[in-house]
């Protein structure tokens, strides 16, 4: 019998998971990061950057609907987003479910990234990046947001905070600007950690946006092929108001923006704040 090739993540010391690669698809390496894509016979298509899972065939959408619905229904009229990495296309993919959304700015750091998305995970983005709707800019998240002038309505930051997280100065520099940026009733939705195993990362971004915002909530979901499981988000605004989590409120916009969505529902969007005891007595939540 063939012995099947083994590909192991490489994000923890401790533990972590493996895949099999049933075929190999490309492997290259950018300027910035080493690229992976390969099929698993369960995950279908995977993409690792820097031997970390990106994201996968089978699950995508759990992660690129639930960061991008929250933040749109809970905002409610949200017409101009940034969106920082997201290079896969699946967060623009759903921005643009949205009708009244006039402009999309996304900054990505690696062209290639959305080169091999686009060749290898065509699902993901469905042609997303010809819409003229967005605006795409080939440059680094902090010097866009250091020199950048225009407000947004939301802010999609989806790229790895785990990299910088010993920079501290640089992570509350940035996120102090990114709120600069945000129009008066404007939303932060940021990338967190994985649950129970970044619980530091997770702890020390939690208090270090809550210092920012005058309104900073954990929100969650499951998604498999995130060693650990449970993804983490932070939602911050400085408008107490734009997270009271009615559900008819919640209903009436899912229902007005006629989406349609496999994961994300107006019972998923509340669902989503409310977390294990064990993990509220830790956030003292």
């Amino acid at each position: 019998m063939k012995q099947r090739k083994i590909w192991h993540e490489n994000k923890y010391k401790n533990c972590g998971q493996y895949l099999t690669i049933d075929k190999e698809i490309y492997k290259g390496y950018t300027k910035y990061q080493d690229l992976f894509f390969f099929k698993n016979n369960f995950f279908g298509n995977v993409f690792s950057l820097n031997n970390i899972i990106n994201t996968t065939e089978y699950d995508e959408f759990i992660y690129n609907e639930i960061i991008s619905h929250i933040p749109m229904i809970s905002h409610g009229h949200a017409k101009n987003i940034l969106i920082l990495g997201g290079g896969n296309g699946g967060i623009l993919r759903e921005i643009l479910k949205y009708k009244k959304v006039k402009k999309i700015t996304m900054i990505e750091l690696d062209i290639k990234i959305i080169k091999y998305c686009k060749l290898y995970l065509p699902n993901i983005s469905l042609n997303s990046f010809e819409n003229p709707k967005l605006k795409l800019k080939i440059y680094n998240n902090f010097n866009f947001i250091k020199n950048n002038k225009k407000k947004f309505d939301i802010i999609i930051s989806d790229f790895n905070n785990y990299i910088i997280q010993e920079l501290n100065f640089i992570f509350l520099e940035f996120y102090i600007n990114c709120k600069k940026y945000l129009n008066k009733n404007g939303i932060i939705i940021i990338k967190n950690g994985v649950l129970p195993i970044d619980n530091n990362l997770i702890i020390k971004n939690f208090l270090d946006i809550k210092k920012i915002f005058k309104k900073t909530i954990i929100f969650k979901s499951f998604i498999p092929s995130y060693y650990g499981g449970i993804m983490t988000f932070l939602y911050a605004t400085n408008n107490l108001k734009k997270n009271n989590n009615n559900y008819y409120k919640i209903y009436k916009r899912f229902l007005k923006n006629k989406l349609l969505c496999k994961y994300y529902n107006p019972l998923v969007h509340i669902n989503s704040f409310i977390l294990p005891k064990y993990i509220s007595n830790i956030y003292n939540l």
